[in-house]
């Protein structure tokens, strides 16, 4: 003969182990999960199961602490989990429960007296109900109400309302875990990008340190040549003229750092160094300029500029620019072939007689020449003519930097 109080012969001390069994396997699920709303949905499956219900659900809580979204649940017609939203004018039991700390009951909503039902509960045949906050944590909103429904009235013991506190404390713990999961993968992924940022500043400040060390040591190097090269019958006249050429020289550099090295202006190149002749009311010399705007890209900038400068220097003391009567008429276009040209021109006329090419090649015609010719790859022709000096130079533009501007 069996003996009845023998353990596990009771229906309450099944339905106890029932429980047991099924918050160990939650606590396991919880723990080695990282997707909450897997978790969420296999806590409502299984205290469904375990309360003999076939429904329940988790309503979370919104920012505004007053509006609650059905996250998860189980047994639910289609278009409840996921969709609905309870806000605070439908004075249900669930927005009554986020006021409270202690689970909400109904045994039978036939016969409730305390607070309306949502239209999804009826819809559902939901007939009595049991709910718990599910805490968030300290200093912090509840996450949420945990509820189990029921289709027919019943009572809800003392131990199954235990049995849901513990499983709604297993579900604020996941919440816990997560959120401070997500918060630290979040932490992470910010510091990973703060440090991305500083490795790219950090090989930009290199960068940019070679490449000003790089300019330095070229700029030096065109400044020993100016004064290598130049030539002078006396002092004054060799430091006016080396004065004039390093001017230049900077007068690019000035431009191109304004411009963070994308390329200089030509019409601003020009105004710099030919400025006192381009009032067109003033009396005596006159430079007229005429040419779309154009940006000169770096590698042309500063040889251009020297080139232009030559030409500034040898009209003012030989050419048009020495005479009241004189004009110089500078005019460009780009063309496309099958490379980018400046097709530029430099036309004096006005000025003394021209006898022909200089006796001797100084280092304003070396830069003409050779310079454009061989660090630019440009051609340059050069025709002293009576009238004065006509000097056309074609250089080669890289496409992606030479930028011709819409006016």
């Amino acid at each position: 003969m069996a003996d009845e109080d023998a353990p596990g012969t009771d229906p309450g001390d099944q339905h106890l182990l029932r429980q047991s069994e099924i918050l160990a396997r939650f606590a396991e699920l919880s723990l080695s999960s990282t997707d909450l709303d897997d978790i969420l949905t296999k806590a409502c499956q299984l205290v469904a199961e375990a309360l003999g219900t076939g429904l329940a659900k988790v309503l979370q809580l919104q920012p505004d602490g007053r509006t609650l979204f059905v996250r998860a649940g189980a047994g639910w017609k289609h278009g409840v989990v996921g969709h609905t939203t309870l806000r605070p004018g439908e004075v249900g039991s669930e927005i009554y429960a986020a006021d409270n700390t202690e689970p909400i009951i109904s045994t039978d909503v036939d016969a409730e007296t305390r607070f309306q039902y949502p239209s999804f509960l009826r819809e559902n045949g939901v007939r009595a109900f049991v709910n718990v906050p599910i805490t968030g944590g300290k200093n912090k909103l509840p996450f949420g109400i945990f509820q189990v429904d029921s289709r027919t009235p019943r009572e809800f013991t003392e131990a199954e309302t235990q049995f849901l506190r513990g499983y709604a404390s297993l579900l604020a713990g996941s919440v816990a875990r997560l959120n401070a999961i997500s918060e630290l993968t979040a932490n992470n992924a910010e510091l990973a990008g703060q440090v991305e940022k500083l490795k790219r500043a950090m090989e930009h400040q290199s960068f940019l340190s070679k490449e000003v060390d790089h300019r330095a040591k070229n700029m030096l190097a065109v400044i020993q040549a100016v004064v290598r090269l130049t030539k002078a019958d006396d002092m004054r006249s060799f430091v006016k003229a080396v004065e004039g050429r390093i001017s230049a020289l900077g007068r690019a550099q000035t431009l191109l750092s304004a411009d963070r090295w994308v390329g200089a202006d030509l019409h601003t190149l020009i105004r710099g160094e030919l400025s006192q002749f381009l009032q067109t009311d003033q009396e005596g010399p006159l430079v007229q300029v005429e040419g779309l705007p154009l940006v000169l890209p770096p590698m042309v900038t500063q040889p251009f500029s020297m080139a232009l400068h030559e030409l500034a220097t040898n009209a003012v003391k030989y050419g048009a620019l020495s005479n009241p009567a004189g004009r110089v008429r500078i005019s460009w276009q780009v063309e496309r072939r099958d490379r980018t040209c400046l097709v530029f021109r430099w036309a004096e006329s006005g000025g003394p007689m021209v006898g022909g090419p200089p006796a001797r090649r100084g280092f304003g015609l070396r830069v003409l020449t050779d310079t454009l010719r061989l660090q630019l790859g440009g051609t340059i022709f050069m025709a002293w003519n009576e009238t004065g000096l006509v000097c056309d130079l074609n250089i080669p533009l890289a496409p992606a930097t030479a930028v011709l501007q819409q006016s």
